[in-house]
């Protein structure tokens, strides 16, 4: 039978006030920097999509004229949480939910299955991945002729910013 006087006590351990290492202070520091720099990095990557061929994930999609300074998606970090702006409603969307299937995110993301992928492929980038070029590029003949975007000879314009992002970031 443990007697009340030599249960160690809980209250003790609760109020004790954290103290954190310096080193481990630095390596928070140092991984809040690499994440904002890869934030920016993923944002620029959408701005180059919303850049050149069909305009995907700006509000000028498929326009023949655009309208300078229109919208365009971007991820964006409040209170230590990831979230993607949509482009169409202006509504964040919590990228750390990952549903089985779009529905998740459906009534929020206005583009299709393609640059959702695309989109989870920059979160999972933002997170310490490597992003995935397979998202840009070059594309089998069998699939939609070799252009499921719809970019024709801009995708390998949008390929090179898209290499040349990720070379100035490294």
């Amino acid at each position: 039978m443990i007697s009340a006087t030599s249960a160690p006590s809980l209250g003790a351990e609760s109020e004790r006030t954290e103290t954190s290492h310096p080193a481990a202070v630095l390596a928070t520091v140092k991984r809040q920097a690499a994440r904002a720099q890869r934030i920016d990095t993923a944002n620029r990557i959408i701005e180059a999509v919303a850049s050149c061929g069909r305009r995907f994930l700006s509000m000028n999609s498929d326009r023949q004229n655009p309208e300078p300074g229109a919208r365009i998606s971007r991820f964006e970090l409040v209170n230590g949480r990831l979230w993607y702006v949509d482009k169409w409603r202006e509504s964040r969307i919590f990228v750390n939910y990952d549903p089985v299937c779009r529905s998740g995110w459906g009534w929020k993301f206005s583009d299709g299955g393609t640059l959702l992928s695309l989109v989870r492929g920059l979160r999972d980038y933002i997170k310490g991945d490597p992003l995935d070029m397979r998202h840009f590029g070059p594309f089998a003949d069998w699939c939609c002729g070799g252009d499921p975007w719809g970019y024709g000879a801009d995708m390998a314009v949008l390929r090179a910013k898209v290499e040349a992002i990720l070379k100035v970031a490294a």
